[in-house]
């Protein structure tokens, strides 16, 4: 499978990258596992969950509570998205079979975290 990502905000963890195509619930995004050596190796589609937005809240440990409760529940991923406007916290459910990854791009218009 080739994988292009263009448009969306995309945050890169160890073993993994979360593309989103929008910061809100139900948008579409894609779950992209990586090896040992950052390299991506299979990507499953996915749709945003939940999301907490920081400047729903009154101050940051206000946000850092809820992503602390949020992260007891059951989401196939969760990541943090941090952009020039506000950070957020997102959980994902997988809703395609995971497929292999034979390249990968992430296009120039990505907002990447």
């Amino acid at each position: 499978m080739e994988v292009i990502l263009n448009d969306g905000i995309i945050t890169d963890y160890n073993d993994f990258y979360l593309w989103v195509e929008k910061l809100e619930v139900n948008a579409n995004a894609k779950f992209i596992e990586k090896d040992e050596n950052e390299e991506a190796v299979s990507a499953t589609s996915a749709v945003i969950k939940k999301l907490i937005s920081c400047s729903d809240f009154e101050n940051e440990d206000e946000y850092n509570d809820a992503v602390e409760k949020m992260q007891s529940e059951d989401y196939d991923a969760m990541a943090e998205f941090m952009t020039d406007e506000d950070t957020c916290f997102v959980g994902v459910e997988l809703v395609d079979e995971e497929q292999p990854v034979d390249s990968f791009e992430i296009g120039d218009d990505v907002y990447y975290c």
